[in-house]
């Protein structure tokens, strides 16, 4: 085999191994050119995907690239028949979206990548518990990626957030997170990753702990949702291990001083509260979208127009079905729908991986035009073709 081949694979099983981890190291950074921010983690996508279709390791999916075609044609059609509206944010959801028309051609190393973003988490781990442990030895709270210059620091985002007002204990964010809660979702995912592929149960326990001093129920909701269908395929054995050491930790947890902190957030969804995170993220845009629509049935068919549904509820990012129907309508929406469909059905990882993927990105995450939840999915399994037949080797 041509040697210039080969060290082109070689370089493309580096780049697609590597991209992951540096989509969660520096989903904090942005650049400021005039008055356009871009994130750090969009400047590096491109530039990896640039380099693979260099090496000739990507090929563009036919049935993913006609639906995507079919949609921006579309949504920018709609958009032309608004008065007031943004184009750049119809540019950015062109952009984002994008390199989902692509296909990983000739390198064989899912495992591999996976294998990678498991050490990084075990590391990260580490730092966000040491990061909660600091503030009861006098170190206090230690987040060095906060003193960077403002103008390096994706802004928008609340990083350094108090487990209760006034309480002077902030919860982990690993350094690198944009907030507690990407890093509470990182964490479970890492977990249902570690139980389907790696079955470490030593970190899986790591992890849980890390998880904990997130102060964050989105993460536990995503492990509700899966870690009991996947110990049902581990066997009596390491369901009776894990479920001895989750309860062990659980008992920990509710006979300390935070209990109350974390499970109080089980009511956050009540509706007693409309100013806490849990009704605005998951209560707040149904409300929001039967305002809308009851105000306004035209709105229903053709949308408000592109980035017409930013700050219309507490500020807060809106779920990406829930924006797109707001700025571009149901059939829009259809079609967004078809898109994502068709892209996680050609996708490779086990069911409850890609399951997991959908939950994060449809449901816990404002995540439409947010390229660190976005390209983070892209590369942990939707650029990878659903079947492999060789044989994979931990690098």
């Amino acid at each position: 085999m041509n040697s210039s081949f080969i060290n082109k694979r070689k370089l493309g099983v580096k780049i697609l191994t590597i991209l992951p981890v540096f989509i969660i190291l520096f989903q904090r950074i942005s650049f400021t050119f005039g008055s356009i921010t871009i994130s750090a983690i969009f400047i590096i996508t491109y530039i990896g995907l640039t380099l693979l279709i260099s090496f000739n390791g990507l090929k563009v999916g036919t049935l993913k690239f006609l639906i995507y075609i079919i949609m921006m044609v579309f949504l920018g059609f709609v958009s032309l028949f608004k008065l007031e509206y943004s184009p750049m944010s119809y540019l950015y959801l062109v952009l984002i979206y994008l390199p989902f028309i692509f296909v990983v051609k000739q390198f064989n190393h899912y495992v591999n990548m996976l294998y990678r973003v498991q050490c990084i988490t075990t590391v990260l781990a580490m730092i966000g518990i040491f990061q909660f442990v600091a503030q009861f030895i006098g170190l206090g709270f230690i987040d060095p990626i906060s003193l960077l210059p403002e103008n390096l620091l994706q802004s928008g985002y609340s990083s350094t957030g108090e487990i209760s007002y006034g309480s002077g204990i902030y919860r982990s964010n690993g350094f690198f997170f944009l907030e507690a809660s990407f890093f509470s979702q990182f964490l479970a995912l890492s977990i249902i990753i570690e139980m389907l592929y790696f079955k470490k149960l030593k970190r899986v326990l790591l992890y849980l702990i890390a998880l904990f001093t997130t102060f964050s129920g989105t993460g536990l909701i995503l492990l509700l949702i899966f870690l009991l269908p996947i110990l049902i395929k581990q066997g009596i054995k390491k369901i009776v291990i894990f479920t001895i050491l989750f309860l062990i930790l659980i008992l920990l947890f509710l006979s300390s001083e935070f209990s109350t902190l974390l499970t109080s957030r089980i009511y956050e969804i009540t509706g007693q509260s409309q100013s806490n995170s849990g009704f605005i993220r998951f209560v707040g845009p149904i409300i929001l979208v039967s305002q809308i629509f009851y105000d306004n049935m035209n709105a229903i068919l053709w949308g408000l127009g592109p980035g017409n549904s930013d700050g219309l509820w507490k500020y807060s990012n809106n779920p990406p079905l829930i924006k797109v129907l707001l700025e571009y309508g149901i059939f829009s929406s259809f079609l967004f729908l078809s898109f994502i469909f068709i892209v996680f059905k050609n996708s490779n990882g086990k069911p409850a991986l890609k399951g997991s993927l959908i939950i994060i990105y449809m449901l816990l995450s404002g995540s439409l035009l947010q390229p660190q939840i976005v390209f983070f999915i892209l590369f942990l399994s939707c650029i990878y073709p659903p079947v492999i037949t060789e044989k994979e080797v931990r690098i």
